[in-house]
């Protein structure tokens, strides 16, 4: 499927999700990611952390959620981006059989270049101590089985204490994550759009605008283009 510079792109309607952790415990809304998947969307991307590897077996999650796999598997208009808790891409692809499945991807709206990424790339935590990580995550994975999201919570202070000494522009991005994805692709796009952070948000500065559409395990919140504008829904 090539979604590249196709004209008329402006007017189209397009759904994006991330981080639905499909296998996680926390996700609870089924319904809701059908409704979504079953609505009038020209195009629709999913950016990453759709099966939760590390909280489930693979064939345990596609069992214990077939109906979202199913559709999936029916739609056309997908591209699914791979994320660090996906399985690897070969069978991602074996899940998907003849989906766009990739790293990245980019298209434009109108004349407005857009790039897709689920935002692991820019985590150092992820790339440079994956190891601290899973050890660290068991300790997380047992606070949120108790109702207490251990990560949102130092991400939540982590934000309060950087706003304040952050410059203007960086105001809404205060984790390096976010400030490195924009520093590298500010000049060659005009909308980056991710997840990962479990942060969801609309920055604009300058021409230049950064979304994260969140996540479906403490949010629950998406992102639509409609009426060549972008809308963040949190639920």
């Amino acid at each position: 499927m090539d979604y590249n510079n196709r004209k008329g792109d402006e007017k189209m309607k397009f759904l994006f999700l991330s981080d639905l952790h499909l296998g996680s415990p926390l996700f609870v809304s089924k319904s809701k990611i059908l409704e979504l998947l079953n609505g009038d969307y020209d195009r629709i991307f999913i950016l990453g952390d759709l099966l939760d590897i590390w909280e489930e077996k693979l064939e345990d999650i596609l069992s214990d959620n077939i109906e979202i796999i199913n559709k999936l598997r029916t739609l056309t208009n997908v591209v699914i981006i791979k994320g660090n808790h996906d399985p690897a891409i070969i069978r991602l692809e074996s899940v998907f059989p003849k989906k766009n499945i990739c790293y990245s991807f980019n298209f434009n709206i109108g004349d407005k270049r857009c790039l897709l990424a689920h935002g692991d790339e820019f985590d150092s935590l992820i790339r440079h101590y994956s190891w601290l990580a899973k050890i660290f995550w068991p300790i997380g994975w047992a606070f949120e089985r108790i109702g207490i999201n251990l990560k949102g919570f130092f991400r939540t202070l982590f934000y309060s204490i950087s706003a304040k000494i952050q410059k203007k522009y960086y105001n809404d991005l205060v984790l390096d994550i976010e400030k490195n994805m924009v520093e590298k692709y500010e000049n060659d796009y005009d909308y980056i759009i991710v997840g990962h952070t479990h942060l969801p948000k609309i920055n604009k500065e300058n021409g230049f605008t950064y979304i994260n559409c969140g996540d479906w395990v403490h949010n629950k919140s998406y992102v639509e283009f409609v009426d060549s504008e972008f809308k963040l829904t949190e639920l």
